[in-house]
């Protein structure tokens, strides 16, 4: 079930990463003189940074899944058309 639920993430979050690595190259002689210690078309820091936003973004992916997947599907949707103040019914 778990591998069920992020279907359509990890192909946005790859579409954002280019994107994103795209505008960074573009924007990197306007950030020079910002950036101390490393030259502006340093490839193993676009390739470290990238690494590391698709591990938070797997991770924000996957942890909410695994949430979603330990609660019985039958009682997260029995709570909610139980009307207030009504005791659950004896089964």
């Amino acid at each position: 079930m778990v591998r069920r639920l992020p279907d359509g993430r990890p192909a946005l979050v790859v579409a954002g990463l280019l994107a994103g690595l795209a505008g960074a190259r573009a924007m990197t002689r306007f950030m020079a003189a910002l950036l101390f210690a490393i030259q502006p078309n340093d490839g193993l820091t676009f390739v470290g940074i990238s690494c590391l936003l698709l591990a938070v973004a797997a991770l924000a992916c996957w942890l909410p899944a695994r949430r979603a997947a330990a609660v019985d599907p039958v009682l997260s949707t029995h709570s909610e058309v139980r009307p207030v103040g009504e005791r659950w019914p004896a089964i």
